[in-house]
C-alpha cells in the first residue's frame, strides 16, 4: 500500500535542501511571486495540464524558496513594533485554508495527524469511527449523524464530475479535542460530546486553520532563535537585507490610516460604520460600564486609530467605566492615565501600537470577534433588532441576506467572511467582498459604500452633509 505523503506545498516536512543563489534580483523576484500568490488568489498547486513534470517541479521549488526567504526576513523583526510576522502568519493561514479545503481525504488526514499530535493526554483528533471504537459507543446513532440531513446528502465533486455520497470519504466527520477549539464550544457552532468537538471536516476548517497558524508561529519563533544564535555572519546579513526588502514591499496598513480623522457627529451616531467587534465592545461599555483588560486594549486602539486623542479617550473611559464612580477626574487620571497614554506610545517602552488585525483578534482568546465568540442565538438577536429598526421596505431584503448568506458563514466557522457579508446589512447594496482582515478595513469600506459622510469627505467635496 502506497504511503500518503505531505503535499509539496505543506511547509512542515522533511525535504531535500533547496539551494539557490542569493542574487538580489532573484530574491526580490521570488518574494514578489509569493505576494502574487497571496494577493491574486492563485492557490493552485496541482500539476497543470499544459505543464511538464519538470516545469511543475521547478514551480513548486520556487514556491519553497519564496517561503524560506519570507521566514528569513522575519528573523530580525522588532517584537514590539514589528508587523511582518503577523502579516506572514495571516497570509499563510489563508493560503493553507484554501489548499487544505481542496485536498483529498488522505492528504487531509495526514495533515491532521501532524497538526494535532499525541501528547500526555493522548491523541487529539480521530475520525468518527475510531472515536466510536475507543468510547465503545455508536456515535452516529447517539448524535443523529446518520440522518438524511447530515450524512446522506449528495454533493457535487469537480474531480471527475461524479456525484459522491459523503459516506464514501470525501467529506469526513472528525473529532477534535475541545482544548484546541474552545471557542467552537462557547459559540455552539459544533457538537460537543465527552470533550470532543465533532463535525464535518469542512465545517472545522477554520479551527484547523487556527491550529496551523499556531504551529507556524511556534516554528517561526524557533527559526528566529536558531538564525540569531547559530547562523554565520553572511546569513544574518542576508536576513537583514530580506527584512528591509519586505518592509518596503509590504508597508503598514497605510490604506487604513485614519490620522486626523473626524466623524460628523459622535461615535454613538456613527456606530453602524464600525466593525461588529467594536460595536459589541462599545455597547458593553455603555450598558455594563466594564470591559476585560484585552477588550479595553482592543477598543482603546480602535479609538486611537480613528482620530480620538489622548484627552478625549481619557474622558471616554472616565464617563463610561463603572469603577470610576465617586472619584474625581484627577484621581481617575492618576489611576489609569498611564495605561491610556501607553496606547499612544507616550509611556513605558514608547511603542506606538498599531490596531491589531482580525487574524490576531481571532487567534487570541481574550480579544473579541462577534462571529467567532458569540452564540448564534445572540448574533441573531443583535441583527434582528437592527433589521426591525429599518424602514419596512428594507426589512425583507436584509433578513434574506442574513438568512441565506451571513448565517451559513457563521455556522461554517468563517468569522472573517461573515464579517464581510455583514457589510451588506448596513450599506445600501448587497456588498461583494470575500473577507475582512482588519477592523479598520471594515470601517473604510463602510465609509466608502455607506451613505454617512465624514468631515473629511465634506472638506474634500465641498459639500455639507445635512
Amino acid at each position: 500500500m502506497m504511503r500518503t505523503r505531505f503535499p509539496i506545498w505543506y511547509p512542515f516536512q522533511e525535504i531535500e535542501s533547496i539551494k539557490f543563489k542569493t542574487k538580489k534580483e532573484e530574491i526580490e523576484s521570488l518574494l514578489r511571486g509569493r505576494l502574487l500568490v497571496y494577493n491574486d488568489g492563485d492557490f493552485n498547486y496541482d500539476q497543470r495540464p499544459d505543464e511538464s513534470h519538470k516545469e511543475y517541479h521547478d514551480r513548486m521549488t520556487e514556491e519553497r524558496k519564496s517561503y524560506t526567504l519570507l521566514k528569513m526576513g522575519m528573523t530580525n523583526e522588532d517584537k514590539e513594533k514589528g508587523y511582518l510576522s503577523s502579516w506572514f502568519i495571516e497570509k499563510e493561514g489563508d493560503l493553507f485554508e484554501k489548499r487544505f479545503s481542496n485536498s483529498n481525504w488522505e492528504i487531509k488526514e495526514k495533515i491532521l495527524r501532524h497538526l494535532f499530535p499525541n501528547d500526555d493526554f493522548g491523541q487529539n483528533w480521530y475520525p468518527l469511527d475510531q472515536l466510536s471504537n475507543i468510547l465503545d459507543e455508536k456515535l452516529e446513532t447517539i448524535l443523529g449523524i446518520g440522518n438524511e440531513d447530515h450524512m446522506l446528502r449528495k454533493i457535487s465533486n469537480q474531480r471527475g464530475g461524479r456525484r459522491i455520497d459523503v459516506r464514501k470519504g470525501l467529506h469526513k466527520v472528525i473529532c477534535i479535542n475541545f482544548r484546541y477549539a474552545d471557542y467552537m464550544v462557547r459559540s455552539r457552532k459544533s457538537t460537543l460530546y465527552k470533550g470532543w468537538i465533532i463535525d464535518n471536516v469542512d465545517r472545522l476548517t477554520s479551527t484547523i486553520k487556527k491550529r496551523y497558524e499556531d504551529v507556524l508561529f511556534e516554528d517561526l519563533e524557533n527559526y528566529k532563535e536558531k538564525i540569531n544564535s547559530e547562523a554565520p555572519g553572511p546569513i544574518r546579513r542576508l536576513t537583514e537585507y530580506i527584512g528591509n526588502v519586505l518592509t518596503n514591499m509590504i508597508p503598514r496598513n497605510a490604506e487604513f490610516d485614519f490620522s486626523n480623522f473626524q466623524f460628523e457627529g459622535s461615535y454613538d451616531e456613527n456606530l453602524l460604520l464600525f466593525p461588529p467587534c467594536i460595536q459589541d465592545l462599545m455597547g458593553q461599555m455603555k450598558t455594563a460600564g466594564y470591559l476585560k483588560h484585552h477588550n479595553r486594549f482592543q477598543l482603546g486602539l480602535f479609538l486611537k486609530h480613528t482620530g480620538m486623542g489622548v484627552d478625549d479617550q481619557m474622558n471616554y473611559w472616565f464617563n463610561f467605566a463603572v469603577d470610576n464612580l465617586d472619584i474625581s477626574y484627577d484621581q481617575f487620571e492618576k489611576n489609569v492615565g498611564y495605561t491610556i497614554r501607553h496606547l499612544y506610545g507616550m509611556e513605558g517602552g514608547k511603542t506606538d501600537y498599531d490596531m491589531m488585525s482580525c487574524g490576531t483578534i481571532q487567534s487570541t482568546a481574550n480579544y473579541h470577534c462577534r462571529f467567532q465568540d458569540l452564540k448564534i442565538e445572540k448574533i441573531k438577536e443583535i441583527i434582528q433588532e437592527y433589521i426591525f429598526s429599518l424602514p419596512a421596505d428594507q426589512q425583507m431584503e436584509k433578513a434574506n441576506i442574513f438568512k441565506n448568506k451571513l448565517e451559513p458563514l457563521i455556522k461554517l466557522g468563517k468569522p472573517s467572511e461573515a464579517c464581510a457579508k455583514n457589510l451588506s446589512l448596513t450599506i445600501p447594496k448587497d456588498y461583494v467582498w470575500e473577507r475582512i482582515s482588519h477592523p479598520l478595513q471594515y470601517l473604510k469600506l463602510s465609509i466608502d459604500n455607506g451613505e454617512t459622510k465624514t468631515k473629511n469627505e465634506e472638506n474634500k467635496n465641498g459639500v455639507k452633509n445635512d
